[in-house]
């Protein structure tokens, strides 16, 4: 009995391990090397002298995007009009784009899709959106009529 206990709790074990690494990635995007490497150098183009964090809500928006969309990276950056601009991308936007498409990790709450740098450009559009959050002066957005966090 004392084998069948332990094989049931060893099972027991492995179920909810799965379950919650499954639950964690559930959500992640596979991306190629090259979509990769577009999504770090457009991360990059938009967010390059901010912080790691700054550039996982970046990534989370092209994510949500793709997902909201159903479109792979490089057709959702040219219908949603990211910069055609794209550098060299930094470990850091590496980091952040695998943060988000890959570990899963969601640094704002709820569904942003939009961004802008209020210090740089007025953007009405973007404000007659639902506001989510502001962090470093980039200010983020979900469509309109969802309901925020």
């Amino acid at each position: 009995m004392r084998n069948d206990g332990t094989l049931i709790f060893a099972l027991l074990v492995f179920f909810i391990l799965f379950v919650f690494f499954y639950g964690i990635t559930a959500d992640a995007m596979e991306l190629t090397p090259e979509e990769r490497e577009t999504v770090a150098s457009t991360v990059y183009a938009e967010a390059g002298g901010e912080d790691e964090t700054a550039m996982q809500m970046i990534a989370q928006c092209i994510l949500n995007g793709c997902e909201q969309e159903e479109m792979r990276p490089a057709e959702l950056l040219e219908a949603y009009r990211y910069t055609a601009w794209r550098p060299e991308p930094s470990e850091t936007a590496f980091a952040a784009v695998d943060s988000v498409f890959v570990d899963g990790d969601r640094p704002i709450e709820g569904t942003p899709l939009y961004f802008y740098a209020d210090d740089q450009i007025d953007s009405p559009w973007h404000e007659s959106q639902a506001f989510l959050t502001e962090y470093r002066g980039i200010r983020f957005f979900m469509q309109d009529g969802e309901s925020g966090a």
